[in-house]
């Protein structure tokens, strides 16, 4: 039997706290005694208040004897999680308006539910950063019991055995750890929501580089020296670096004057890089320089080669035999000029007939050459290269090639009738002068012993030959234009004078008849030439 009171004042309310959010789902509720006598009190746990408890609405509704100040929810009775409201209010009798108090309410939210792991916005995860205090951002997690708290820690080794970097839990949703050093590091955060509920880590690595890359090495040119291909591919050994190589810079002809002075290419570990072509002929260096994927770049750690390129041919002339209109034989001397400006006349070639070519010879200023059988007019052909592979145009002269001995002369006059031999002509003359009349091919040249003679357009020439008593010989060489030369003889013979007849011996009286004979005929000359 209990006690009948007035109605007394409202109870204060203790644990949980007023909007307090709390993972526990089965809390323990207390408040305060009203007086010091013996009371009962009335508990409510509902989701909606609605100005005043509504049982339909009650999760719990207990009415407590004997002075109870708490509340002990059990398992089975476990709150689910949402926002829920607790009352307690003196209640002396059960709906007994005369024993009832007024209500105290307090607000709860019950949340056994961990945030979700946060979402890290930077670094991305596996990134190169040149930034040795970078700032960590992440996005906030979704919850319903705010406020919501991070933790951040950051270690050079996956197990985090010994942070090297790290937060307490704080509400800003972006952290700057102290100076890292250049390594690779790993990176977790977790959240904590305002009912103490831990949830996963995020984890990404990153690494922190803050030295730009060294030099590349063995840095070479393809093709290598002179080249008549405007097309060049650079190589090159990337040196050690923390982050690795992204790409590579290269610049032609001047050196850069700043990180990005010059043509980027990008490529993970990038060791060469092809299609760079150069303007104008003439040597040029091409420096480069690489970048890290951290973006570390420094142009000053750049190496250089040059790029040989010539695309100009050579020029060049030949002349044979110094010029000569004639050849007498097959073999003959070529001189030879070319020149190229820029990377040098290096090799030559020949040919007869612009078929047929021989092989490819180091270049000089003479050159012994043989020309294809045959009298007639020849051509020879010759080809220049230079040392980037520029063949120059064909280069020619011609020669006239004459090989056959000039014919004999044909005699006229007295001497049409000598006698021919395998060496010459034989002939006797019964006077001591003879005429030498004959003709040759027109531009020959003839010599009498060894003495030129006059000879016409027509190849006519003629020679009166004095002649001894007895054998003469003359020699007749002819020369035609090319120098071929051919040799006869002439042999003469000449009988001489007859002697005066031997006088008869003397008879006697024969002297002064023979006087006397030649007198008669003078006296009869002498009156003939009276009586005309």
């Amino acid at each position: 039997m209990f006690t009948q009171l007035v109605a007394a004042q409202a109870p204060t309310l203790v644990t949980p706290e007023n909007n307090e959010n709390t993972n526990d789902n089965t809390p323990y509720f207390s408040w305060s005694l009203v007086t010091g006598v013996d009371e009962n009190y009335r508990i409510v746990i509902c989701r909606d208040l609605n100005g005043a408890p509504n049982p339909s609405d009650n999760i719990y509704d207990n009415w407590l004897t004997e002075n109870y100040d708490n509340f002990d929810t059990h398992r089975e009775n476990a709150l689910p999680d949402n926002l829920w409201w607790w009352g307690v209010r003196i209640e002396n009798q059960p709906n007994d308006p005369a024993t009832i108090g007024p209500w105290t309410w307090y607000r709860l939210r019950v949340d056994t539910v961990p945030p979700v792991a946060p979402t890290i916005t930077y670094p991305a995860n596996g990134e190169n950063l040149n930034d040795n205090t970078p700032t960590i951002t992440w996005n906030a997690v979704p919850e319903n019991s705010l406020p919501v708290l991070y933790e951040v820690t950051i270690d050079n080794d996956s197990d985090f055995s010994s942070p090297e970097n790290s937060s307490d839990w704080i509400s800003a949703l972006s952290y700057t750890p102290s100076a890292l050093a250049d390594n690779l590091y790993y990176l977790r955060i977790r959240a904590k929501d305002n009912a103490g509920n831990i949830g996963p880590y995020s984890q990404i690595t990153f690494r922190v580089d803050t030295i730009s890359p060294a030099a590349p090495t063995s840095l070479s040119a393809s093709p290598p020296g002179w080249t008549n291909r405007n097309s060049f591919t650079v190589s090159w050994t990337n040196p050690l670096d923390n982050s690795g190589i992204s790409g590579a810079f290269y610049k032609l002809d001047s050196p850069p004057t700043s990180n990005t002075d010059g043509t980027y290419v990008s490529g993970a570990g990038i060791t060469s890089i092809s299609g760079i072509t150069v303007s104008g002929d003439g040597p040029h260096v091409i420096y480069v320089w690489l970048k890290d994927n951290a973006g570390n770049v420094n142009y000053n750690n750049r190496a250089s080669t040059t790029l040989y390129y010539d695309g100009t041919p050579p020029t060049g002339s030949v002349v044979i035999d110094a010029g000569a209109t004639y050849a007498t034989s097959t073999s003959v001397t070529l001189t030879l000029s070319a020149s190229d400006a820029t990377s040098g006349v290096f090799q030559m070639c020949f040919s007869n007939d612009r078929t047929t070519w021989t092989s490819w010879e180091g270049y000089s200023t003479s050159k012994s050459w043989t020309l294809s059988p045959g009298d007639g007019t020849k051509t020879v052909y010759v080809k220049f290269k230079d040392a980037a592979g520029n063949e120059s145009s064909v280069c020619t002269d011609n020669i006239i090639l004459d090989t056959t001995p000039p014919a004999p002369p044909t005699f006229f006059g007295p001497l049409a009738t000598a006698s021919s031999t395998a060496t010459g002509w034989s002939y006797t003359s019964t006077i001591p002068s003879l005429t030498l009349s004959g003709r040759v091919d027109p531009g020959c040249r003839v010599y009498l012993n060894d003495v030129p003679l006059p000879v016409a357009a027509n190849g006519s020439f003629s020679k009166t030959l004095t002649l001894a008593p007895g054998s003469n010989r003359f020699t007749l060489r002819i020369v035609d234009q090319a120098g071929n030369t051919t040799t006869r003889t002439l042999d003469v013979y000449f009988p001489g004078t007859p002697p005066a007849p031997t006088a008869a011996p003397a008879i006697p009286g024969a002297v002064p008849f023979a006087l006397g004979a030649i007198a008669l005929i003078g006296v009869a000359a002498f009156l003939i030439l009276r009586l005309r």
